[in-house]
């Protein structure tokens, strides 16, 4: 079969590459609408890079991409047998009703927030588009079995399947700081972070983790402005670690199955 895997989410990325990965060794072949992550295991349609986002770097896509997604769904290279959208909350309904246009069966993998605050309206409207909805949590599982029990599977979390804990030994002193995968979240978070660092006698002991290379000018830019040019950054989070500092959101569960303490700090309106 060939499969449209469309991602939005630094951590929808990830895991959309989990599942091409899958999907190859049951010899399907996977295409991609996401990031650089992504279309390692795929085969790549649509690159989602930082020309893509709205002027202000926040998590808010321009009119050319679902342009882009109409024009090639207009003329693809190949007959898509299914498509999965993995998370991408507020992009959803949008990208699903292009899906439709095309008669190109729809699978949810990792639903929106709306079980969290009940809006049934919503998830039905998400399930009646949906031939299949792949669940990772067991709450969230429960809420959409309730309006339609043969759409809906629990998978788990996929991180859960492949993390175990951090093998670094108690002389480890290296304080890894997430200050979030979106240029607004460094924006906001990254100066707090700085501060902290500041804190401390020894600031050799930090370094920065940013998988999106995009967005390691503006953390230099930022470290640079606080007198921490010298922090290193990294793209790779397999590098052991003693504590964290983290933004809010799937890193801190890759953090906690690593069993690394983490401090969260997080934006509130």
């Amino acid at each position: 079969m060939n499969i449209l895997i469309i991602c939005g989410e630094t951590s929808a990325n990830f895991y959309g590459a989990k599942l091409a990965i899958a999907l190859k060794d049951a010899h399907h072949t996977p295409y991609s609408f996401g990031d650089h992550v992504l279309a390692k295991e795929s085969i790549q349609l649509l690159s989602l890079d930082t020309s893509l986002y709205s002027v202000n770097g926040s998590w808010s896509l321009t009119p050319a991409f679902l342009k882009s997604i109409k024009l090639i769904l207009q003329k693809p290279p190949t007959v898509f047998d299914k498509a999965v959208i993995v998370d991408f909350s507020g992009y959803n309904f949008k990208v699903a009703k292009i899906l439709q246009a095309h008669n190109i069966p729809i699978v949810t993998f990792i639903t929106p927030n709306f079980w969290l605050w009940n809006h049934v309206k919503l998830a039905n409207k998400l399930i009646q588009y949906s031939e299949q909805v792949i669940t990772i949590f067991k709450k969230e599982f429960a809420f959409y079995e309730q309006f339609s029990s043969k759409k809906i599977v629990y998978l788990g979390h996929p991180l859960s399947l492949d993390i175990s804990p951090d093998s670094a030994d108690s002389s480890e002193k290296l304080i890894g700081v997430f200050p979030g995968s979106r240029r607004s979240e460094i924006s906001h978070h990254l100066p707090q972070m700085a501060a902290i660092i500041h804190q401390f006698d020894d600031q050799s002991c930090f370094a920065i983790f940013c998988s999106n290379l995009d967005l390691h000018d503006l953390i230099r830019a930022i470290l640079k402005r606080y007198d921490l040019e010298f922090i290193p950054i990294y793209i790779e989070d397999s590098i052991p670690l003693q504590y964290a500092i983290t933004a809010p959101g799937t890193n801190t569960l890759k953090l906690a199955l690593r069993q690394i303490p983490q401090t969260i700090i997080g934006q509130l309106s």
